[in-house]
């Protein structure tokens, strides 16, 4: 199941695109530079499959860096 993708706002109004999946301690995931899209990225089927994986024993959190992909 694709996870939802929701938004956090910064303190200067920008929304930071992420999404979570699994459960457990909390791993965030910084985006690759020089950009990333979260919503593409989980389309991949060899990225979905890393991604699962990484979720298996905790909460992984993904983002968008400010200004890529759905962030905004």
């Amino acid at each position: 199941m694709e996870p939802r993708i929701q938004y956090a706002q910064t303190a200067d109004g920008v929304s930071i695109a992420f999404w979570t999946l699994g459960e457990g301690m909390p791993l965030a995931l910084m985006p690759p530079i020089p950009w990333s899209h979260i919503q593409l990225e989980w389309q991949d089927p060899e990225g979905r499959r890393w991604y699962e994986r990484l979720a298996e024993k905790r909460k992984l959190v993904r983002y968008d860096g400010r200004g890529s992909g759905l962030a905004g």
